[in-house]
């Protein structure tokens, strides 16, 4: 079950218009296709068309070392209604270095088209494929995740391509090229960034134990007798009990310039806590840090009586020790009841971008934002750790948390630096009417146009749009 793969064909192939190099729902694609050989044919017609499918496959070993296939499958785009034909007649090309283009312009869809869909398939669907339903789901992104094991192979993929089709038709028998270009489709949101990360709260109770917990004595050096009480546990040692407050986002936006929010707060139980402390807080550090964004990827296949379900892993480390360790300060957080939690995330300006930390990205791995289809589903946790030191002492605390991953916002300056893209659109103001893509007939004329200016008698072009 390959992805589709470009032809790279001189003679006959698609070329599209500017430097973009992804495109979302609602956009134009506009380009041409070209063709550069001798032709000769006195009926010929040129086809474009946009196509886009989520596949996915399973491959389980058996015991005699063979193995079975199953596989699933959805169109999203009803092809019929996104092909155009940009030529139709007569077709005569001298010689192989002259070039004949014809210029297309095709508008992507924004939603799964209902009838792509068949009803036999309802029960291998993560979604509903009611008409009415499928008629609101949003094309999905460009997506690819694999794994090989041993015994076993899991693949599932949403890709979109275009396909042209020459058919030269001469003395009877009909010719047929064919060129394929793969686009990369990316959802948009078109809102500001987000500053609501959804925050959820973990509490969980502990108790430190020290000498050093006592007022005025932060700083000495133990006695031999007191290192000796710590270690046995005596209950000599001053102890304090307390609440460990952590905020944890479960929502992450790509590229959002606002820091991702980690708010910790350390939250004395004094009536627990031994009389001689005197209520004074210590002070709360920091030292350790650790955030890990796991993916997982669900496909779903026919075996023609069940519906078989499987699932992959991939692991992002967002490597907040090296942000810890090149830190001059260190970081405290309030050790009271009350006023607000200091937020880590903020002092370690954490921003998360497709290639994991911004300013320290990953040079392997990618981050694709959250997202479920017919027969793929891709989900994240957050897997983190922390220690924060009172008067010597380690307290560590751990949890796994899900999260949503969105993808940047268009209106983010820092998402376009990092894509690459200009797009024209922003959340804020629309395009103007002179920044709207020329339509498939202004493209058409203009090259009618060029080539007379040209002085060449050229082909006449009759296209229609379908």
């Amino acid at each position: 079950m390959p992805q589709t793969l470009p032809t790279l064909n001189p003679r006959f192939g698609i070329r599209l218009s500017g430097s973009r190099s992804e495109y979302a729902p609602g956009d134009t694609i506009a380009g041409c296709v070209f063709r550069k050989a001798h032709t000769v044919s006195p009926s010929a017609s040129v086809d474009i068309s946009l196509h886009g499918r989520a596949k996915s496959k399973m491959s389980v070993g058996r015991g005699d070392g063979s193995s079975r296939i199953y596989r699933g499958r959805f169109n999203l785009i009803n092809v019929p209604d996104n092909t155009q034909t940009v030529f139709e007649g007569p077709l005569h090309i001298p010689s192989a270095d002259e070039e004949q283009i014809w210029p297309f312009s095709l508008v992507i869809p924004t939603y799964v088209d209902p009838s792509t869909l068949g009803a036999n398939y309802r029960q291998h669907s993560y979604l509903s494929i009611e008409e009415l339903d499928v008629a609101t789901h949003d094309l999905p992104s460009t997506f690819n995740s694999r794994q090989y094991g041993t015994r076993s192979h899991k693949e599932g993929f949403v890709e979109y391509y275009l396909q042209a089709e020459m058919r030269l038709t001469t003395q009877g028998s009909t010719d047929t090229h064919e060129a394929i270009l793969p686009v990369v489709l990316k959802t948009r949101d078109l809102n500001p960034p987000i500053v609501d990360f959804k925050l959820k709260s973990y509490r969980n109770s502990h108790s430190v134990a020290s000498h050093r917990l006592v007022p005025g004595k932060r700083n000495e050096q133990l006695s031999l007798s007191q290192k000796t009480q710590q270690l046995f546990g005596s209950s000599r040692v001053p102890t304090m009990h307390f609440e460990l407050q952590v905020n944890v986002p479960t929502v992450i936006q790509l590229e959002n310039p606002n820091p991702l929010p980690f708010q910790v707060r350390v939250v004395p139980n004094w009536e627990k806590s031994s009389k001689i402390l005197n209520r004074a807080p210590p002070l709360a550090r920091v030292t350790e840090l650790s955030m890990v964004i796991v993916a997982r990827t669900e496909v779903k296949c026919s075996s023609g009586v069940k519906v078989l379900d499987a699932d992959t892993r991939g692991k992002l480390d967002l490597r907040l020790e090296d942000a810890i360790a090149e830190r001059q300060d260190p970081i405290f957080v309030p050790c009271t009841p009350d006023g607000p939690p200091g937020d880590v995330g903020e002092v370690l300006n954490l921003r998360i971008g497709r290639c994991g930390r911004l300013g320290k990205p990953s040079e392997y791995d990618t981050l694709n934002p959250s997202f479920k289809t017919y027969n793929i589903c891709h989900d994240h946790c957050l897997v983190w750790s922390m220690t924060v030191r009172m008067a010597g002492v380690d307290t560590k605390t751990r949890a796994v948390q899900p999260i949503t991953i969105i993808a940047a916002s268009d209106d983010g300056v820092e998402a376009q630096a990092a894509t690459g893209l200009q797009h024209e659109e922003t959340w804020m103001t629309p395009p103007a009417d002179a920044q709207a893509p020329p339509s498939f007939f202004q493209v058409q004329q203009e090259d009618v146009r060029r080539r007379e200016s040209e002085g060449g008698n050229g082909v006449q072009i009759g296209a229609s749009q379908s």
